[in-house]
């Protein structure tokens, strides 16, 4: 059974008005972040996993705010100042750059329960369904 509960909080978490952003929510937070960025660099920003492990159970997990990828100098702190010490999902973010159109960002939010890794894709102000992507067991 999927856990409702869970993602409807996690989504609440990513939508709702923070007062330490200005009232701006995580994901418009975000979106502003790597507009900036890239006006800046020419080019989006990308995250590895903001946690060390998927959360699970909506158990808090601490969050890696000085991880960043081998190819680029910048964190996430550092593109993004106000990053939560702990989060309930695991955000990542990917760029890709299609060969037949513009570069773009995807935003993935993970979570786990009872064994089943879920995940939500955000792309610009679209966002995917929350999917099942893994059961424990799987390879």
């Amino acid at each position: 059974m999927f856990p409702l509960v869970i993602s409807t909080a996690i989504d609440e978490e990513l939508e709702a008005a923070q007062p330490a952003l200005g009232g701006l929510s995580y994901l418009d937070y975000l979106a502003l972040s790597q507009e900036s960025y890239r006006s800046t660099h020419g080019k989006y920003w990308q995250g590895l996993p903001l946690t060390e492990t998927i959360p699970s159970n909506k158990i808090p997990v601490e969050t890696r705010p000085t991880i960043c990828p081998h190819d680029q100098l910048e964190s996430w702190h550092e593109v993004m100042p106000e990053v939560p010490a702990e989060l309930i999902s695991q955000p990542q973010i990917d760029v890709i750059s299609p060969p037949d159109s513009a570069p773009h960002y995807e935003l993935h939010v993970r979570f786990a329960c009872d064994g089943i890794i879920y995940q939500r894709t955000f792309t610009g102000p679209e966002a995917s369904g929350w999917t099942e992507v893994e059961r424990d067991g799987d390879s």
